[in-house]
């Protein structure tokens, strides 16, 4: 069995005191974490403090710890009384204080993924499949990424080098909220943190802008639910018409590596985003995938890849110059062409940007001068055109006969 948890790392640094080392946090924040930790509320006699209790007795004790927190921040002693909160909580956990506050105060998604291993109590899997699951993780917020920088691309035959750059800032980790359950036996953990930052940092002309991970990670929540949708309507209808707002052909092949890893086993998802964004009401936290769902997510992506976005066209020419800095090494590569078949045009100049491999292809059919075809999305630019997103690149001779391989298909 393999769990998805999108995690919280949260809260909000208002104030520090370098003498006793705390630190104001909102009640909200602070409830919201303890309690993702499993403690409960208990009754108490006044409405501005909520009484907690551990879920455990403190360590060498046969009594769990008890807490009370302010409902608002106006309640009088209000330091004092989360002080004192935040000590018994990081005692119960078996670390310092300072440990505690530097994880509450980062504002944090996470996304957690646990596979159930078949032996539960040492939480192993092969080197391959761990590497294979942080892989398709990142890959999995990299297109996600993608899409909410273009919604209107529906399949990407290459990592977006601006995406790939925003999820660089992600990291890795085992520790779960809690500092105590860290090392939870029961499977191996993957676990991926996408930092956020304050909501004043997005704030435009008064109004909080949702940051570009927070977005990635509701895509693919409303994605995951439209798998859901998918299984148990038997159509992949659900992922390919919400596409906009949901899975895109390259997510969908993503999560078909992540079932792989979890060996074909049900997959159970739930979510805990950090407080300091608003969470829509449309997003489901609580999901569930089983094996089955590959079959639709398999067609979705073959349906999405095939499916055109607006503007969508397929150029045939001659390649009329090679441009490439060798100094880069492996970065785009540049290509003029000189393209026909476009509508009011004999002919038109166009400059494509090219991977490694269809960079070749492109040397080749100027060499021996062939055509090519490559598909992509035209823009003007000036005097000039400039195809994007390019995909499909062929050679093709002077007899029409396209060549046995192809570029730009496997990314």
């Amino acid at each position: 069995m393999l769990l998805f948890r999108l995690g919280v790392g949260s809260s909000v640094t208002r104030g520090s005191s370098n003498g006793d080392h705390t630190r104001e946090i909102t009640p909200r924040i602070l409830m919201r974490y303890i309690e993702s930790c499993g403690w409960e509320r208990e009754k108490f006699g006044r409405e501005d403090l909520i009484k907690f209790k551990s879920p455990g007795p403190i360590r060498g004790t046969k009594e769990p710890a008890v807490i009370l927190i302010p409902s608002t921040e106006e309640v009088f002693d209000y330091n004092k009384i989360v002080n004192i909160a935040l000590r018994r909580i990081s005692a119960f956990e078996g670390r310092s204080s300072e440990e505690l506050l530097d994880q509450l105060s980062v504002v944090s998604d996470s996304i957690e993924v646990k596979i159930f291993t078949r032996d539960p109590q040492r939480g192993v899997v092969p080197i391959r499949d761990g590497i294979s699951l942080y892989q398709s993780l990142r890959d999995l917020l990299i297109f996600s990424v993608c899409s909410e920088l273009d919604p209107s691309q529906k399949a990407f035959p290459r990592k977006l080098r601006e995406a790939a750059e925003i999820v660089k800032a992600c990291f890795i980790g085992q520790r779960q909220s809690g500092g105590r359950g860290a090392n939870v036996h029961g499977g191996f953990l993957a676990t991926v943190h996408l930092p956020l930052p304050k909501r004043y940092e997005l704030a435009v002309d008064g109004e909080i802008i949702d940051p570009i991970l927070r977005r990635s990670i509701l895509r693919i929540l409303r994605g995951l639910r439209d798998v859901e949708l998918s299984v148990d309507l038997k159509d992949p209808g659900p992922m390919t018409e919400n596409s906009s707002r949901g899975l895109n052909s390259n997510m969908c092949n993503v999560l078909m590596d992540i079932i792989e890893v979890g060996g074909g086993t049900d997959l159970s998802i739930s979510a805990t985003l950090d407080p300091m964004y608003a969470v829509p009401g449309d997003v489901i936290t609580d999901l569930k995938l089983s094996p089955s769902s590959k079959t639709y997510l398999e067609t979705a992506a073959s349906i999405l890849e095939e499916d055109p976005p607006e503007g969508f066209v397929e150029l045939m020419g001659y390649v009329t110059q090679l441009k490439c800095d060798a100094e880069k090494g492996g970065g785009d590569m540049e290509i003029r062409m000189k393209a026909f078949g476009i509508e009011g045009h004999d002919a038109i100049p166009v400059k494509v940007l090219l991977d490694e491999k269809s960079y070749q292809l492109a040397i080749d059919a100027h060499k021996y001068h062939n055509k090519i075809q490559i598909n992509g999305t035209l823009e003007k630019t000036g005097r000039g055109w400039t195809l994007n997103r390019p995909k499909r690149l062929e050679v093709i001779d002077r007899g029409f006969r396209r060549r046995r391989y192809k570029s730009l298909d496997s990314f």
